[in-house]
């Protein structure tokens, strides 16, 4: 209602985007985005928010592009490094995930999913036993749930190290 009434009010834009996004409507998510980025320019968290949603529907290309706006108007936060590292897994593209991941640990050394991140890129480039290092990180410093250590375990497989996999 309020940015039918209202449109020019960027905040309401942007949690139309939230809305659309939590209903898995991430075209119209991704123009609601759009808004509140028009009307607040500086904003990379909006372009962030657009990216995603664009990323979510489908548009890679587009997704990209507006990264990388948020990118130039942001410093290495952690919110462009998880995008970026999406981005990247989505479109395959490995060694561009793992420059994003090394860069994610140098700015936040104890994130889980930084090291996840260069695991699964070291991995879908064939480097098994430096993704069995880096997912070790990941479990030191997140969560070890059965489903974390049957990834662990089958990097470990995949290393050809049958010990510690059993473990």
């Amino acid at each position: 209602q309020v940015v039918n009434d209202e449109p020019g009010h960027w905040w309401a834009w942007d949690r139309l985007g939230e809305l659309k996004a939590l209903q898995r409507n991430f075209r119209e998510a991704a123009d609601s985005y759009e808004c509140a980025s028009a009307l607040k320019p500086q904003d990379p968290a909006l372009l962030f928010k657009l990216g995603q949603a664009c990323l979510d529907d489908g548009r890679k290309d587009e997704a990209e592009r507006v990264f990388a706006k948020a990118a130039s108007l942001a410093r290495t936060t952690l919110a462009m490094l998880r995008h970026q590292a999406a981005l990247q897994e989505a479109s395959g593209s490995w060694a561009a995930l793992e420059a994003t991941a090394n860069t994610w640990i140098a700015v936040h050394p104890r994130d889980p999913q930084a090291w996840r991140s260069l695991a699964k890129a070291q991995s879908e480039a064939g480097y098994f036993g430096k993704a069995m290092a880096s997912f070790r990180h990941a479990l030191t410093f997140g969560v070890r749930d059965a489903d974390s250590l049957a990834t662990y375990a089958s990097l470990c497989m995949s290393a050809l190290r049958f010990d510690a996999a059993a473990e």
